[in-house]
């Protein structure tokens, strides 16, 4: 009988652990669905809270984007400019040499000067300078009075100035 005792008080034992762990566990399964209920809720909020940061993800790449090429095009168009600028600086450089050049001889107008930039075009003068033998780039000025007033210096400088004059009346008879 003392075995039927311990079995009993086993059973028992068991018994009471199995309503422990009933009551234990119902105000769980009575939460549960609302648990799940708000969980799903949650869930959704989270799900759409990430597809507005996604699509605000994409609209702040595409900006970049946007803001990228655009950053590329000025790049492009400055360095255009800074290569205009410096041809700019250039031309400018040798107006200035010009402007000087003209200065300088302005009070030595001759009327050979005037005669050439008068029968003469930039381009005659041009060829003349080369029937000479006189080298056009060694010549000041890009307008036409001034390479005429820096050929007459030139050939003055060599004492060949009658080979300008002889060439003169050659071309343009009667002048």
């Amino acid at each position: 009988m003392t075995v039927n005792v311990e079995i009993v008080g086993m059973l028992f034992a068991i018994l009471v652990g199995l309503v422990a762990l009933w009551q234990a566990r119902r105000p769980l399964v009575n939460q549960g669905p609302q648990s799940w209920r708000e969980m799903v809720v949650q869930m959704a909020e989270r799900d759409r809270q990430l597809t507005e940061l996604r699509a605000r993800l994409e609209k702040l790449q595409a900006n970049y984007d946007r803001i990228a090429e655009e950053n590329k095009r000025q790049r492009a168009a400055i360095e255009l400019l800074l290569a205009q600028l410096g041809e700019a600086q250039t031309k400018i450089a040798a107006l200035n040499r010009d402007l000087d050049a003209l200065l300088r001889g302005s009070a030595a107008q001759t009327p050979l000067r005037q005669l050439l930039t008068e029968k003469f075009s930039l381009e005659e003068l041009q060829l003349l300078a080369a029937d000479l033998k006189v080298d056009w780039a060694e010549l000041e000025g890009q307008t036409l009075p001034l390479k005429a007033s820096s050929l007459i210096a030139w050939l003055t400088r060599r004492d060949r100035l009658d080979e300008l004059t002889a060439a003169v009346k050659q071309l343009r008879p009667g002048t």
